[in-house]
C-alpha cells in the first residue's frame, strides 16, 4: 500500500480533494495524507518489532544510510519551519521502514520482485484504463494557457508517471529474462503476463513524452541484457576504472562531436532541457547556506517558495535535479553524505554482481538508473517509488543462512534459502520449515 501510494497519487487526491495550489496550503499539507502515512508507518514498525529485528545490527550494517538521515534530522533545527520539516522527515523515514520490512522477509528477493511486479501490474493497467476511458482522471492540462495536454495515468504529473514506467520496464524485463533462463518446466504462455505489462508500459512511455523515463528505460534494459553473460560480469571487476575512463572519453568526444547534444535532440528536447538549465541557475543563486542548505524539505516553503514561483514558474515543487534539490535542502554536506551512501551501496552490490547473482544485477541496474534519473528529475528524499527503490538498493545485502543441523544435500543448495542477518534467533519451527523446503527442492 505504501508503494502504491508513493508510485501514484496521495490518498487525498484519490478522493478528489485536490492538490495544494497555494504556498500556505502546501506548507500545511493534507490531514488525510498525514493520517494515512502515519498508519502505514505504525503498521510497518509493528511488523519489524514482531519479527524481533536486531535494530542495532541493522543500523551498524547501514551506517551511511542512517548517518544521512541523522544529518537530515539535524538540519531541521536551522529550518525556517522546524516543525513542518520534522513532520516531512518523519514521513520520509517511512520509506526506510518499508525497505526494512521487505528485507526482513523470509525470502526477501522473492518478496521484493513480487511487490514491485504486482504494483506495476496494478498501476500500469489502471493508467491505461484512465488514459483511454476516464480522461478526467488520466489526463490533465498544463502550461501557462492550460492548453497543453499531459497524460498522467494514476499519477498527478507526467514525470511521476515516468518514474513508475521506468520501474515497470526494469522489473518486467528482469522477470522475462529470469523466466527465459529458468530450467524449471513452465506452462505454455506463462511469460505473457510480464510481456503484456511491458507492452502497456511502452505504449504509455510513447504517449507520456517523458524523455528522462525513455532514456532510463533504455539504459536499464541494456544493462539487464548485456550483463547476463558471465564473460561480461567477470570483466566488470574493474568497473570503477571503466567508469572513470569512459567519462574521460565521453567528455573528450563530446567537446569535438557534441554527443550530449545529439542524445538530447534525439529524445525530442533542446539543450536547455525544457528550460531546466535556466531554472537551475536561479536556484543555485538562491539565499541558502551553501554548506548546510535551507533545512530538510524547507527550501520550497513560505516566502522563499513564493519568490521561486515568481522567478521560475508557479506550482513548481522541485528543482528537476536530485543533486541540486539535496543541495538546496541540506547543502554541500548533505550532497556529500548522499554520494557516500550511494557509493557504499555500490560496494555491497559489486561482489555478488561479479559472481553472477541475478538480484545483484537488478540492484546495479536500478542504482545506475537512479544516478541518471536525478540529472534531470529529482527523486532523492522525495515520497516516490524511485526513492524507495534507492534505499532498497543501497541497504544491506542478503546473506544465506542455514540451520547448523542442515543435511549435506541441503547445504549444497544453500543459495536456495535466503534470510537476513538482521532477524535475530529464528524459531525452531521456522528453521524446520526452511529445512523442509530445501529438502523438497533437492528431491
Amino acid at each position: 500500500m505504501w508503494i502504491v501510494v508513493c508510485a501514484s497519487r496521495p490518498v487525498s487526491e484519490w478522493f478528489q480533494s485536490g492538490q495544494a495550489s497555494t504556498v500556505d496550503a502546501y506548507l500545511e499539507g493534507s490531514p488525510t495524507d498525514r493520517a494515512s502515512f502515519l498508519v502505514l508507518i505504525a503498521l510497518g514498525v509493528i511488523v519489524l518489532v514482531q519479527r524481533r529485528v536486531a535494530f542495532g545490527k541493522m543500523i551498524q550494517s547501514n551506517r551511511w544510510l542512517f548517518i544521512f538521515y541523522a544529518y537530515c534530522l539535524a538540519s531541521v533545527f536551522w529550518s525556517d519551519y522546524p516543525f513542518v520539516a520534522f513532520k516531512r522527515l518523519f514521513k520520509d523515514f517511512g520509506n526506510v521502514v518499508m525497505v526494512m520490512v521487505l528485507l526482513t522477509e523470509s525470502q526477501p528477493v522473492e518478496a521484493i520482485t513480487a511487490t514491485f511486479l504486482r504494483v506495476s501490474h496494478l498501476l500500469i493497467a489502471l493508467s491505461v484504463v484512465f488514459v483511454r476511458f476516464f480522461p478526467e482522471l488520466g489526463r490533465t492540462y498544463t502550461g501557462y494557457s492550460q492548453n497543453d495536454l499531459m497524460y498522467v495515468g494514476v499519477t498527478t504529473h507526467k514525470n511521476t508517471l515516468g518514474a513508475l514506467l521506468v520501474v515497470a520496464v526494469v522489473f518486467a524485463v528482469a522477470d522475462l529474462l529470469a523466466r527465459r533462463g529458468s530450467q524449471a518446466k513452465k506452462a505454455a504462455y506463462e511469460w505473457m503476463d510480464s510481456a503484456i505489462l511491458l507492452l502497456m508500459t511502452l505504449w504509455l512511455l510513447r504517449i507520456a513524452d517523458c524523455a528522462t523515463a525513455v532514456f532510463c528505460s533504455i539504459i536499464g534494459t541494456a544493462v539487464l541484457v548485456l550483463t547476463r553473460s558471465p564473460k561480461v560480469t567477470q570483466r566488470l571487476r574493474f568497473v570503477e576504472v571503466y567508469a572513470i575512463g569512459g567519462s574521460i572519453l565521453w567528455f573528450s568526444l563530446d567537446s569535438v562531436f557534441h554527443i550530449t547534444e545529439l542524445v538530447v535532440l534525439s529524445l525530442g528536447r533542446d539543450m536547455t532541457l525544457t528550460t531546466r538549465t535556466g531554472a537551475w541557475e536561479i536556484l543555485l543563486n538562491a539565499d541558502v547556506s551553501p554548506l548546510f542548505g535551507a533545512g530538510f524539505k524547507s527550501f520550497w516553503a513560505g516566502e522563499r517558495m513564493a519568490r521561486m514561483w515568481t522567478a521560475i514558474g508557479a506550482h513548481i515543487l522541485q528543482a528537476h535535479n536530485g543533486y541540486i534539490e539535496v543541495y538546496l535542502e541540506c547543502g554541500a554536506v548533505g550532497v556529500a553524505l548522499l554520494v557516500v551512501m550511494l557509493l557504499a551501496g555500490f560496494r555491497k552490490i559489486k561482489t555478488p554482481f561479479i559472481q553472477g547473482d541475478s538480484y545483484a544485477r537488478l540492484r546495479l541496474t536500478l542504482w545506475l538508473i537512479v544516478l541518471f534519473y536525478n540529472f534531470s528529475e529529482a527523486s532523492f528524499t522525495q515520497i516516490g517509488i524511485l526513492w524507495c527503490l534507492t534505499l532498497l538498493v543501497v541497504a544491506e545485502g542478503l546473506t544465506p543462512l542455514l540451520a547448523a543441523a542442515a543435511a549435506p544435500q541441503a547445504a549444497a543448495l544453500q543459495p536456495a534459502l535466503l534470510t537476513h542477518k538482521w532477524v535475530a534467533h529464528p524459531s525452531i519451527g521456522a528453521r524446520q520449515l526452511a529445512l523442509n523446503r530445501v529438502s523438497r527442492n533437492s528431491q
